[in-house]
């Protein structure tokens, strides 16, 4: 089997592969951009543990978890062990078809860290950080830890998402950092921040590149801030503060709300008039000046929220690259936030709004007070942050970023598989060497370069009737990878030409139970069915 070169080209095949396809940030970005390379003649197709949407773009796959193997690692604290399902997506028929796989968020109950492995080996990777998640024991945001960058263990606080309930934090990192040195990618990351931390982590020696994210700036633009408050209700002269998060500001414990409340109570006492938008609430807050609005699914209503508003408030303690922040810029929303992980990337302070330290909430609620207070300069940051939006994250910059990043990462992988570290069983942790792991790792090394060679060489000898040859090559093959389907079938082949046409049938249909997608296998059994 000759090693396959994928060379770059116009129109490329992209599966991202994410935790949802529609709920939270990182599955927005991961939507947001496979829409816009379609729109430019991509095939671009998401693959997801959790399936929201109606769209034909986008497929879950099989979580498959082992009820006792799932309660044995969460009494142990091993984060996504149990999850075998992604383990087969070396055979999934969207993945062998891919030029590329970006990866998004892959905590969230749905991948095993040691399928990523796999992945690396059979196709060019990149991988967009969303969050910390990938380079610490187990936090998405690890606040004022740094034990991230030694190794965890000791773990302050295991509560924050995703949370365990014993500390194996040192050997989930150990185990990470194992997989990565063993795999091939590149790293995005959406700000310079979250950049520096990688740059410390154990994915220093993975190439890292700055991409923003991105929104489609037409459809995030200023709508008529009257009418819509007319649809709202809300006079003209309210002072309208807002903010957009999952289940609302307040019930988000990573969207610093106790801060928003705080500034929003100081601000009453200087404006009887003004009243909160809390955007993406699950419920009533019960206070009589908030006003609660739930998840909007529709973005041209949302931007019309944004659009609405006097300011956007953002009070966040643990964010990246949000994409509120840029949707506010866009819409041309005036921004009073903390300067919070990427935000003041994002936000110019003094030209598209105030940015203040890091929960500070005196000054954060002076540069709030200010900009209530002063309309011709909340027109003025309005022009400035509409402007910036449409020059620096306009999703077709953002697009034509990866696209070009993508060919670059096809001819790395073409120029650097064949130095691929192999993982050798006797480093993985037992728990991890079920069924499905080890069918894929069988597959995966069966395919490398050195390998790929001998089952080339099998093919010719075979069509040049070398029988004896051809299985003196493919038996310690087998021995080693006994379930390859590429081995497998070579050795289907073998035995018809023996004349061993049973033998050859049951192979086949093997085959098909180990990978439904292994089309070779169903062409060799139509043909002996019809023979």
């Amino acid at each position: 089997m000759p090693i396959k070169i994928i060379k770059p080209k116009n129109n490329l095949s992209i599966v991202h592969i994410s935790t949802h396809d529609v709920a939270g940030g990182a599955s927005k970005v991961a939507w947001r951009l496979s829409e816009a390379q379609r729109n430019v003649g991509h095939k671009s197709k998401l693959l997801v543990g959790f399936k929201r949407s109606k769209s034909e773009h986008s497929f879950s796959f099989p979580l498959d978890v082992d009820p006792y193997l799932y309660n044995q690692c969460l009494q142990q604290g091993l984060l996504y062990y149990a999850f075998q399902g992604s383990h087969m997506l070396v055979n999934h028929p969207l993945v062998k078809s891919a030029d590329i796989i970006h990866l998004h968020n892959l905590h969230g109950d749905f991948f095993n860290p040691f399928s990523l492995y796999f992945l690396s080996h059979i196709k060019p990777i990149v991988w967009t950080l969303h969050d910390m998640q990938a380079f610490t024991g187990h936090c998405a945001h690890s606040f004022e830890c740094d034990r991230w960058q030694n190794g965890c263990g000791q773990c302050p606080d295991l509560s924050i998402y995703p949370a365990i309930n014993v500390d194996k934090t040192h050997q989930l990192w150990k185990d990470k950092k194992l997989i990565y040195d063993h795999s091939l990618f590149w790293i995005v990351t959406p700000s310079i921040w979250l950049k520096n931390k990688v740059e410390k982590s154990m994915l220093k020696n993975h190439k890292v590149i700055l991409i923003y994210n991105g929104i489609d700036t037409d459809i995030f633009r200023p709508y008529n801030k009257e009418q819509i408050r007319e649809k709202l209700n809300i006079p003209k002269n309210i002072i309208l503060v807002g903010c957009v998060a999952d289940y609302g500001v307040f019930a988000n414990s990573f969207k610093g709300g106790i801060y928003t409340f705080t500034a929003i109570q100081a601000l009453r006492e200087k404006f009887s008039n003004c009243l909160f938008l809390n955007i993406g609430s699950n419920g009533s807050s019960g206070v009589p000046y908030v006003i609660d609005i739930p998840h909007i699914h529709d973005e041209v209503e949302l931007a019309m929220l944004y659009s609405a508003l006097d300011i956007f408030l953002f009070t966040s303690i643990a964010d990246n690259c949000p994409l509120t922040i840029l949707e506010a810029l866009a819409c041309g929303t005036p921004i009073v936030t903390f300067a919070t992980g990427g935000v003041p990337e994002l936000v110019r302070n003094g030209l598209d709004g105030f940015v203040v330290g890091y929960k500070d909430s005196d000054s954060l609620i002076k540069a709030l007070i200010r900009l209530a207070s002063e309309p011709t300069l909340r027109s003025k940051f309005s022009k400035n942050a509409r402007e910036y939006a449409i020059k620096n994250f306009d999703h077709r910059i953002i697009t034509q970023k990866y696209e070009d990043l993508y060919k670059r990462i096809i001819e790395d992988y073409n120029t650097s598989k064949n130095n691929f570290k192999f993982l050798p069983l006797s480093e993985i942790p037992q728990i991890i060497k079920t069924t499905s792991f080890l069918v894929a790792y069988s597959r995966v090394r069966s395919m490398e370069p050195e390998n790929a060679e001998k089952v080339y060489k099998i093919n010719r000898l075979l069509e040049a009737g070398n029988l004896e040859e051809a299985e003196a090559i493919l038996k310690p093959l087998l021995q080693e990878f006994p379930d390859s389907p590429e081995l497998l079938n070579e050795q289907a082949v073998l035995k018809i030409q023996q004349g061993d046409k049973q033998g050859a049938k049951e192979l086949l249909l093997k085959i098909t139970k180990i990978d439904q997608s292994f089309y070779p296998a169903y062409n060799n059994l139509a043909c002996l069915y019809w023979d």
